[in-house]
């Protein structure tokens, strides 16, 4: 299995939380899903966005949560398809729940439910 490379850079990656898959970012914007165990994508987007600057998994491997620029992707590792996009400048993913803090420009946080949206607390966290 042979990821990236001189004409194809990898700019980070995240091991799903049972270790059997690999999420890749390169650098011109694209992700992959990889299944470790037989050498394959499971799931490739290429896109002409702001290159990945950070991407993690949620505690039980569902979501992959992707940031671009000031956006966030959160998508399903079964087939990638993509279930939201948010404002965000910053983000964290609860370790032992589906939650993620969202921070926005607008110096606003929203803790959000992954499955299904619902937002758990919204405040202010800075007027500038």
């Amino acid at each position: 299995m042979s990821l990236g490379g001189r004409e194809h850079p990898i700019s980070g990656f995240s091991y799903s939380p049972d270790s059997k898959s690999i999420g890749v970012a390169y650098l011109d914007g694209s992700v992959q899903i990889w299944d470790i165990g037989a050498k394959d994508a499971r799931f490739g987007a290429r896109h002409m966005n702001p290159s990945i600057g950070m991407m993690t998994y949620t505690s039980d491997g569902k979501y992959l949560l992707v940031q671009r620029g000031a956006e966030l992707e959160i998508r399903q590792t079964k087939d990638g398809s993509m279930i939201g996009r948010f404002d965000a400048v910053t983000f964290a993913v609860s370790p032992n729940e589906n939650l993620v803090a969202i921070g926005d420009r607008k110096g606003m946080i929203r803790i959000r439910r992954i499955d299904n949206g619902e937002n758990v607390l919204v405040f202010q966290a800075h007027s500038d």
